[in-house]
């Protein structure tokens, strides 16, 4: 009896979570192939249309939503590239950790002013960076273990104070992203923590191994080696084995998981289905 009650209970969070997303009826999900491209990089983002902007040392190729090649330009500024965001696609930031610059291009790769130097501002541990609304941007500075938000002048707009004293972990940024002016944040070692556009922690969830985590329709995905984790407006979550697919990049977006591995960079959808 109490066997039947769970399996009606997972049931009724697959048609509840399929609803929110545009799906109507369900009993299980699978991850499938949608495109694919062999194409070699050392990273890539996901803009808002679904198209992608990978790097491979300094050369910038962007991807049309089928993952067709739209253009390609070398970038050399300020050396090797450490991350791209594409989030916001007229603007797209371009991040130098060693130099530990930033640089604001728009969708056509045109510099917007001078590099942001981290430098001049006192931050010497910038470890990612990460777009926000209205031309303002996120940063993660290790030594202080704080979240900070910058406005297009470079003034500090919000503080989240340290991440220690506020959680009892140290953090582990493995990927930072926002989502209607709050920061969602994967940490490799505790799990997921939501800020709110004011820099105040509203939500953590403890998942081991948290390597990306975004938000989709009201549903919070959370990506591991081993599983998508959908986290939708109610307690129990859903679990999507990966199966044999490889994590060498990853990305979330929409909904959408992005991998690559062995020169490949593929898209994948959530596929719910009746068994």
């Amino acid at each position: 009896m109490i066997s039947m009650i769970s399996c009606m209970q997972d049931r009724l969070i697959n048609i509840f979570i399929c609803l929110l997303i545009g799906i109507t009826t369900v009993n299980s999900q699978e991850l499938v192939v949608t495109d694919s491209v062999q194409i070699e990089l050392d990273g890539f983002s996901v803009d808002a249309l679904e198209q992608v902007w990978v790097w491979e040392d300094d050369v910038i190729t962007k991807l049309g939503p089928g993952l067709d090649t739209l253009f390609q330009q070398s970038i050399k500024i300020n050396g090797t590239i450490s991350q791209i965001d594409a989030s916001y696609p007229l603007r797209v930031l371009i991040f130098y950790q060693d130099q530990l610059l930033l640089q604001i291009m728009d969708n056509t790769l045109s510099e917007q002013g001078d590099p942001v130097d981290f430098s001049r501002m006192d931050l010497f541990q910038v470890q990612q960076v990460t777009q926000a609304a209205n031309s303002e941007f996120w940063v993660y500075e290790q030594e202080n273990f704080e979240f900070l938000r910058y406005d297009r002048n470079q003034k500090e707009t919000i503080r989240s104070g340290n991440m220690v004293q506020l959680t009892g972990n140290v953090p582990h940024i493995s990927s930072m992203i926002d989502f209607s002016g709050d920061l969602i944040v994967a940490d490799s070692t505790y799990g997921v923590y939501e800020l709110n556009r004011f820099g105040a922690l509203t939500n953590s969830i403890p998942i081991g191994g948290a390597l990306f985590a975004s938000r989709y329709k009201e549903v919070l995905y959370v990506l591991t080696r081993d599983e998508l984790v959908l986290f939708p407006p109610v307690k129990q979550p859903l679990r999507v084995s990966l199966g044999n697919i490889e994590l060498e990049s990853f990305f979330l977006h929409n909904g959408k998981l992005y991998t690559y591995h062995n020169g490949i960079l593929r898209s994948y959808k959530l596929r719910f289905k009746k068994e």
